[in-house]
């Protein structure tokens, strides 16, 4: 049983416990006055907590949630970079090794170095992150430093960064961002990025000059193309 559906469960045996004594121990008048309170105290949070889910609900469907969730961590970065391009920044992808502790750089009215992390349901950020972009801040000689996820942070992650300056960013401040662009949720068409996967499959019997390996078919920012097996297009489902 989750956290949740457990405190219903022990609110609803509280007000009935609560209700047995008033209907033994308040006389008829005041008893039926007794059993609307309790259970107005009883129904009415109940149905906040359900509107909430609800509502909750609706606004990570418009924003893309769910199909952010699906993707991995180079996928989230790329995703990211063609978000805050349509949020005004000047965004770039560092690169997969050495990257000082920064998945992301914007740059715009100050730099920013951000570590992107996109985790499972269950999982949360920990201090690690804090501690890597921390460091990136000073390297890339930025101004701001950011940890953006999909989930949640630790309680350690939480503290290391009040005490660092680093703006900790989670779910709810990532939909926040995404309903900046797409405010009727409208996330349709898509980017391409390019992203290194399984090869796309052979089209051509040519092999490349430098590698040896069979061309395949391939997707760049101007169409389809030729090229050796090393990267394949991606889509990330979003519109910027």
């Amino acid at each position: 049983m989750s956290k949740k559906n457990s405190k219903l469960t022990d609110e609803f045996i509280r007000s009935l416990a609560i209700l047995l004594i008033a209907v033994i121990v308040f006389s008829e008048s005041y008893r039926i006055l007794a059993i609307i309170a309790l259970v107005l105290t009883l129904v009415v949070p109940t149905a906040y907590h359900s509107i909430r889910d609800v509502l909750e609900t609706k606004r990570l469907q418009k924003s893309g949630m769910p199909q952010i969730d699906q993707m991995n961590g180079f996928q989230f970065e790329y995703y990211l970079q063609a978000l805050f391009f349509g949020l005004g920044y000047k965004p770039s992808v560092t690169k997969r090794s050495y990257d000082f502790g920064a998945d992301l750089i914007l740059d715009g009215k100050n730099r920013i170095v951000i570590q992107a992390k996109c985790y499972g349901e269950k999982n949360k950020v920990g201090i690690d992150a804090v501690q890597q972009i921390y460091a990136a801040k000073t390297y890339y000689k930025a101004q701001e430093a950011w940890v953006l996820t999909n989930r949640s942070f630790s309680p350690s992650a939480i503290k290391l960064a009040e005490c660092c300056n680093v703006k900790l960013l989670d779910r709810m401040e990532l939909q926040h961002f995404i309903l900046k662009i797409h405010p009727d949720g409208a996330i349709a068409n898509s980017q391409v990025v390019h992203h290194p996967l399984t090869p796309a499959p052979l089209t051509s019997s040519k092999t490349c000059e430098k590698c040896g390996y069979a061309m395949q078919r391939r997707i760049g920012k101007r169409g389809e193309f030729l090229g050796a097996p090393l990267i394949q297009s991606v889509d990330i489902l979003s519109r910027f």
